[in-house]
């Protein structure tokens, strides 16, 4: 029978690179965490592709993006809604 089965408790698990022993209750991630951060995301993806496409046609051809193929233009569109998603994180970092 397995450490912790039908106990109620979780059985100690290794956590990788942290040579530590840690419970399955302490890896759990609450509801509101997981919405607050899938609406961090979602708001970064949408502020920076309004921000690329503000600026798309101040950008040179190249760094613009055709569609249904990966190009530069995807890499600057992503480039965009990461460095928004970072602020995000610090601003609410700061909070």
């Amino acid at each position: 029978m397995l450490a912790g089965a039908g106990t109620g408790r979780s059985a100690p698990r290794r956590c990788e690179g942290a040579g530590t022993l840690e419970t399955l209750e302490s890896v759990r991630v609450s509801k509101t965490s997981v919405l607050t951060n899938l609406l961090q995301m979602l708001l970064a993806i949408l502020l920076g592709n309004v921000v690329y496409f503000l600026l798309l046609p101040h950008l040179p051809p190249a760094a613009r993006h055709h569609r249904f193929q990966l190009d530069l233009g995807t890499i600057v569109d992503f480039w965009f809604c990461l460095v928004i998603y970072g602020l995000i994180r610090t601003v609410r970092k700061w909070q």
